[in-house]
């Protein structure tokens, strides 16, 4: 009986994506017709009245993270820098001495390259924060694999996964960091033998695990938050969160660097200019 209420706990209960809609661009400017977390939903499991709603389809791929311009969207367990300590609980496993120190992450539909590799639903969940910090860690490259995008419910990712590399890049040599490796390679998974009972009963374990460290997870931050009487801004006035990370992890761990390089519209920074003539205050 306690078992079977821990796995509807796990199952049900522990939802790690949400929506923050008064930060969302339809919300706040009403001529705003941005809708690219509708377009690149996989499951259709998003709905603008006009600001994003999450329904119980989502498979949590997490592409909605990476494709909204103002980070509307927001999974509290599987962070950026949840992501980082697990990369780096692989640091220096199965390498020898003097041989290159490279972090495997794979897809779901990829081979797996390595025994310590970091899975990810679609590698369009990466992001510049998890590259850099990645770098900072100690590895000298990346090694990105793949399935077949276009057989893939999930086939938007691939556009978001070229343009978090092109950032990555250029961060990287920005901060003296250039010869950090990136590469990004094909293979899809070979089909699956048939599991023994045993195989079965340890992949459900683990899935029950991560749901219900999830779980506990949000149930303690909920509480937490209401103890101190911290609730999230009703005026919709915060600083981006990934661009916050991104600042941490250069002032912890990039110390300072002379590098010049050429401006890029890409890159997570640069001066805005405001046209007053036409600008209507919206605060987007």
């Amino acid at each position: 009986m306690a078992a079977g209420y821990f796995w509807n706990i796990a199952l049900n209960e522990a939802q790690n994506i949400t929506s923050l809609p008064a930060f969302c661009k339809r919300v706040r400017y009403r001529k705003s017709t941005c809708q690219r977390c509708l377009e690149t939903c996989p499951e259709n499991a998003i709905s603008l009245n006009p600001g994003p709603v999450i329904n119980s389809s989502c498979s949590e791929c997490g592409l909605c993270l990476n494709v909204c311009p103002t980070e509307v969207f927001h999974n509290g367990f599987l962070t950026d820098r949840h992501l980082i300590n697990q990369a780096q609980s692989f640091h220096g496993k199965d390498q020898r001495p003097g041989e290159r120190k490279t972090l495997f992450i794979h897809c779901h539909q990829a081979e797996k390259q390595n025994e310590n590799s970091l899975l990810l639903p679609c590698l369009g969940r990466i992001t510049e924060n998890i590259i850099l910090g990645a770098a900072l860690s100690g590895f000298d490259t990346a090694v990105l694999t793949k399935g077949i995008c276009s057989q893939c419910r999930f086939r938007s990712g691939e556009t978001l996964l070229t343009h978090s590399v092109r950032i990555s890049r250029m961060v990287l040599e920005s901060i003296g960091l250039g010869n950090f490796s990136i590469s990004v390679m094909e293979k899809e998974k070979r089909k699956d033998p048939v599991l023994s009972r045993r195989e079965i009963f340890t992949s459900i374990t683990h899935t029950v695990k991560n749901k219900a460290e999830s779980f506990v997870y949000h149930r303690q931050k909920a509480i937490g938050e209401k103890l101190i009487g911290k609730s999230e801004s009703k005026e919709g006035i915060r600083p981006s969160p990934r661009r916050e990370f991104l600042r941490k992890l250069l002032k912890e761990k990039g110390g300072k660097n002379d590098t010049l390089i050429t401006y890029q519209q890409e890159l997570p920074w640069g001066t805005i200019r405001i046209d007053e003539k036409n600008c209507c205050g919206c605060g987007t």
